[in-house]
């Protein structure tokens, strides 16, 4: 068969506490298609898109 080009997947290895696995885990989705590219390196936009991320995850609680 022949390849798609597309690389198989890699565990991460966790060393740290639960937000830090949360932001491995962030991290490594954010780099792996490319957007870290795509963003020229910008650490800040990469920072600010986690921050997005885990912000609405937080907002996820009922009204009332």
């Amino acid at each position: 068969m022949g390849g798609t080009g597309h690389a198989q997947p890699t565990a991460l290895e966790i060393v740290d506490t639960r937000m830090g696995r949360l932001l491995d885990v962030i991290g490594h989705a954010y780099r792996q298609p490319g957007l870290d590219a795509d963003a020229g390196g910008d650490r800040v936009f990469e920072q600010l898109v986690t921050a997005r991320i885990i912000e609405a995850t937080r907002r996820r609680t009922p009204p009332g």
